[in-house]
């Protein structure tokens, strides 16, 4: 399964990529990918704060990804 990942924000300067893809074999659930990326991006992008959304959409962090999807890193936004 092929995970588009699309980063804004902040979280574009911690990975240095506004975009990227990710092949995973099984599928894993938003708390399993959230600590994938904590991993390939340690120690920057711990202590961060953001969201995950799939397919333009938030999700809880149960919510299984089992398809080529988009994902998208969203960090806390101020509104105006």
């Amino acid at each position: 399964m092929n995970l588009n990942i699309k980063y804004f924000g902040r979280i574009v300067e911690i990975t240095g990529v506004d975009e990227e893809r990710l092949e995973c074999s099984d599928s894993i659930n938003l708390a399993e990918f959230r600590s994938l990326l904590l991993s390939r991006y340690y120690p920057d992008l711990k202590g961060e704060s953001f969201q995950i959304a799939v397919d333009q959409e938030v999700k809880s962090e149960d919510f299984r990804i089992d398809k080529d999807c988009e994902l998208a890193i969203l960090p806390p936004f101020a509104g105006g």
